[in-house]
Formats: C-alpha cells, structure tokens, sequence
C-alpha cells in the first residue's frame, strides 16, 4: 500500500483506478478522490479507521489526525492507498499595519486566528505597548520616548483540529503629527478694538477630537466670547491699553495660544503657537 498519488489494478473485466492526495488537513473538512473503473464497472470506495476518516460517495472527510487508509472496489478487483491527515496550521493576523502613530490611548487591537483553540497575547516591548484585554494601548501617547518597534507576541492553543502557534505580530510606534494653525482677523492690535482669533486643529487620529483645551493670552487680551464650529475654535478678544502697553515690546506683541490636555488622558503633550502681531497704542 503506498501513500497518495495513485494506484491501479487490472482484473478480469478492465483497470480499477484510484487517485487520492497524499495528504488531507483537517479544517479543510472532506476532499475529493478519483475512483473509476475503465469498463464503467461500479465501484464501492470505504475509508478507515472509521476513528480518522469516513467515506462519503466519491468523497474523504477527515475526522482525526492518523493515516485514512482508502479502499476502492469493483468487479472483484481492490486497491487502496493512504492519506496523511494533520491538524491545520493557525493563521493569525492583527488590524494594525506596519506602522501606528502614537496618537491613540487604547484601540482595538483586532488579533484574529484561524483556529478554535483559545490564545493569549502579551506585549515583548513594554515601553512601546501593552495589551489590555481586547484593546491595544500606548504606553507613551504623544511622547516620542516611547517610539520603536511594538512587538506583541500571540500564543495560540492547540486543538483536536488545530496545531499549536506561536507568532510575534509587530508594528513601528511613529510620532504623530499634530498641529495647530492660529490666524488672527488683525495683524494689528489696538487698545479696546476687538478682534478675532482662529485655532485650526488637525487631529492624527479621529479618536482625539476633544481631548485638547485651547486657551488665548498675550498682546493684553482677554476673551469675551467663543465659538467652535468643525475643529476650528474662534475666540473673541480685545485689549485694555494698560495691559497692551505692558506686553508690548518695540511696537510689537506675541499672541499665545496654550492646547492642553483637557479631562484625565494623559501623556497627550502640551502645545504653545506663538504669533506675533504689530501694536498701535
């Protein structure tokens, strides 16, 4: 009896033929044979161990690892030939890509695999990464001390169906590139003449909309309204000539605008955008 491939017969009336692979993974569930007799004889085809494998007409389904051992008769004539059965190699896979911006606090971290057995996940790069449960987290968000290679290693358990796996799945931890633009509706500053200024803010990451607090001083100002409208936060202010001339320096002043860390996410950075505007006292 050989393993796979195919075997033939001659018998009184013609050929019996049998064609199998040599080897059948078990998820893949059951394959297909060739059982045929050249005269168009009927041919029986049965499996065994009935444990490791069962036939199904023209058709294998492989039950348990082991060698299927598969018979085909016909007009008195028999062959048969082995298959190998194996457990089927995990596959496992992660929604993160190459490279992830550290802008994030936790995120999905997507792990997948192939198999039915359970599987457990840690990080082998602290300073980078942690995994909490279902979620990724930076360790480090907005701090380019935490940049570098991420590197999360998956550990799957075997099954009846399924080998064991191990996989290291990685992505590169890159800085986020976040900014704020600041215009104003004067280059020049005036005591007591109000005027307006804009904060664009261009987020890396969706998931950071509103987490920044914006706030405005220099050239004397104080505000006295606000209005935000599709990330773009306009400020209203104006200045007293007493606190104008205080913070003028060679007919010029600089507008400050602080972005801060609003609510309890931390590790996100601070931002300073300084313009600088003439002054007419």
């Amino acid at each position: 009896m050989g393993t796979g491939t195919t075997a033939t017969a001659s018998g009184p009336t013609g050929v019996l033929e049998l064609k199998v692979p040599a080897q059948s993974v078990l998820p893949d569930g059951a394959f297909s044979i060739v059982a045929r007799h050249s005269a168009g004889k009927p041919v029986t085809v049965t499996a065994s161990p009935a444990g490791v494998c069962r036939a199904e007409s023209k058709r294998i389904r492989p039950l348990a690892a082991g060698t299927c051992v598969v018979s085909a008769t016909a007009d008195g004539t028999s062959v048969n030939r082995s298959v190998r059965i194996v457990k089927g190699t995990p596959k496992i896979s992660w929604a993160l890509k190459g490279e992830t911006r550290n802008s994030f606090a936790y995120r999905p971290h997507g792990i997948r695999t192939s198999s039915d057995g359970q599987w457990t996940a840690r990080s082998l790069t602290t300073n980078q990464c942690a995994i909490k449960g279902s979620m990724i987290a930076a360790v480090a968000v907005m701090n380019t001390s935490s940049l570098g290679m991420c590197r999360v290693q998956v550990d799957v358990a075997g099954t009846a169906r399924w080998l064991p796996a191990r996989l290291v799945l990685k992505t590169r931890i890159v800085e986020s590139v976040l900014s704020f633009a600041v215009s104003s509706s004067t280059d020049t500053v005036e005591a007591d003449v109000p005027f307006e200024v804009k904060v664009r803010m261009t987020y890396p990451d969706s998931s950071l909309d509103g987490y920044y607090g914006l706030d405005v001083s220099g050239c004397g100002v104080s505000v006295f309204d606000r209005e935000d409208s599709n990330r773009t936060r306009t400020f209203k202010v104006s200045s007293t000539a007493a606190d104008l001339k205080r913070d003028t320096d060679s007919g010029h002043c600089t507008l400050t605008v602080h972005a801060g860390v609003a609510g309890t996410l931390q590790l996100l950075g601070e931002y300073n955008i300084r313009k600088t505007l003439a002054v007419s006292l």
